[in-house]
Formats: C-alpha cells, sequence, structure tokens
C-alpha cells in the first residue's frame, strides 16, 4: 500500500485553515455591555509627571460637540467634555483659558489615548 504524501501546497492550506481557526475561537467577543460600562469609568493617562483624569467621549456627546461652529470651538468642546466629569467644578470658561500648548497636547494625549483623532476636527490644534 502506498500513502499518499500531502503537497506542499495542501500542507499549508491545511495549517493555514487550523491557525485561522484556532484563531477565530481564541477571539475576543464583542461586548456591547462591556463598551458601555467602560466608557462611564474614569481613565488616567500621565503627561511627564502630571496624571490626567478624564472619562471617554460617548456617542451622547455628538450633540453637544455638533454644536460648535470651528475648528477651535470643536476642539475646545471636545477637551472640556472630556474632563468636565473628572472634574466637576472645570467650566468651559476654564478650558478656554488653558494655555494653547498645554491644552493641545492635553486634548492629543486624551484623544490618542481614546482611540479617536479625527484629523480635520483637531487638526487647527495639533
Amino acid at each position: 500500500m502506498t500513502e499518499k504524501t500531502e503537497s506542499p501546497a495542501e500542507t499549508g492550506k491545511r495549517l493555514f485553515e487550523k491557525e485561522e481557526a484556532e484563531g477565530r475561537a481564541a477571539a475576543k467577543k464583542f461586548d456591547p455591555k462591556m463598551l458601555a460600562k467602560k466608557a462611564t469609568e474614569k481613565h488616567m493617562i500621565l503627561d511627564g509627571d502630571e496624571e490626567i483624569y478624564y472619562y471617554p467621549l460617548v456617542l451622547e456627546d455628538t450633540a453637544d460637540l455638533s454644536k460648535a461652529k470651528t475648528n477651535e470651538e470643536y476642539s475646545t468642546l471636545m477637551l472640556f467634555k472630556m474632563l468636565e466629569k473628572a472634574y466637576p467644578e472645570l467650566t468651559l470658561e476654564d478650558v478656554k483659558k488653558f494655555p494653547m500648548g498645554k491644552g493641545a497636547r492635553i486634548l492629543q494625549l486624551l484623544t490618542e489615548a481614546d482611540g479617536f483623532l479625527p484629523p480635520e476636527k483637531t487638526s487647527a490644534v495639533s
């Protein structure tokens, strides 16, 4: 009896399909409830030795953000919305008085940490 040997292409295909099936089985399942819960948790980033606390933007924030008429207003409002829950005493007027460089740096750090950096809206301060 002769045993049929697998061609290199068949071996490659079999290994690929096995790895793909294992990858799908190990893939993290999307959990919308967990996603919503994480959005309500306080987060922290470091800027040098400063701890900056914030809450991620949520879809609910888009109503407020859409009121901005300029990129500068949008950026300022975005920064305020991310900081306001962590710093309840903070006002939008306070954020408007941040030094430009520091405000831009904080906004950049927060939006990068949160995975949200729309270049057409934040380019004015980045």
